[in-house]
């Protein structure tokens, strides 16, 4: 795509480590979208102020939903040129976390692919209460990705293939039912291996989350935020006072209804 050198596009952020430049990705969505539907466009001035709260370098997917919002921002300030799915399309070449950030006004998506490829799915409970554990640390996602590959051989790519086929149709039945025990089970995060190595304060962090009695454990991403899953709120709300006495920041939330 030719990259709308006619379109000035200007980025501030009340978060002085984030850069507003060029490689930002919500400059690269709006100069990707402009030469998506005009190639040749002059004159135009875009202007974004972020307002950043998903932590950096957590694993959240704070920049894919910069860049899904500003995308879809443009798309309607433009009178709706693009539709859910070309939006979607367009956003898979920028990162592929930014189509979940797009279709999730529609409700619980599974991703497959390198997650560009959705399909609804049954969402959490709305009563589970989540708790999202900062450890203090970044991850880089290129470091944990050549970390998970190192030494993997074809063989054992296709062993984790069947595998994720296996807890994959019991993790969406886990969902489905709301069973929780069934949830814990059949989740998990190949990054946490990767990750743990990579970081023990990470893993520390895990097994301390793990023994104030949540229902589920799992590190969100490529880390290294993780995340319990309580079917008690009061257990949760316990579990945050114990790690607010250990100087570890979380946050408690609730599913999307």
């Amino acid at each position: 795509l030719c990259p709308a050198q006619g379109v000035s596009v200007t980025l501030q952020c009340d978060h002085p480590q984030l850069s507003c430049g060029e490689d930002n990705l919500i400059v690269r969505a709006a100069r990707a979208f402009c030469a998506a539907i005009d190639p040749g466009m002059e004159g135009i001035a875009i202007r974004f102020s972020l307002q950043k709260r998903i932590p950096m370098q957590g694993g959240l997917g704070g920049g894919s939903a910069d860049a899904a919002a500003a995308l879809m921002a443009l798309n309607r300030l433009c009178g709706a040129p693009m539709n859910t799915d070309q939006l979607c399309a367009l956003g898979a070449t920028l990162g592929a976390d930014i189509p979940m950030c797009i279709r999730g006004n529609q409700g619980p998506q599974t991703a497959r692919g390198i997650g560009e490829l959705l399909s609804p799915a049954p969402g959490l409970a709305p009563d589970v209460t989540l708790l999202i554990v900062l450890p203090g640390t970044a991850v880089s996602t290129p470091a944990a990705f050549r970390l998970l590959d190192e030494g993997c051989t074809p063989q054992q790519m296709e062993q984790r293939e069947q595998a994720l086929q296996q807890h994959y149709a019991a993790h969406l039945q886990a969902l489905a039912s709301g069973d929780m025990p069934a949830l814990a089970l059949t989740s998990f995060n190949r990054f946490e291996e990767a990750v743990f190595a990579l970081q023990p304060q990470t893993a520390q962090v895990f097994a301390l989350l793990q023994s104030l009695q949540p229902d589920a454990v799992r590190m969100s991403g490529s880390g290294p935020t993780l995340v319990g899953y309580f079917a008690s709120s009061e257990r949760a709300a316990a579990a945050q006072r114990a790690l607010q006495s250990r100087g570890l920041e979380s946050v408690l939330c609730h599913p999307l209804a």
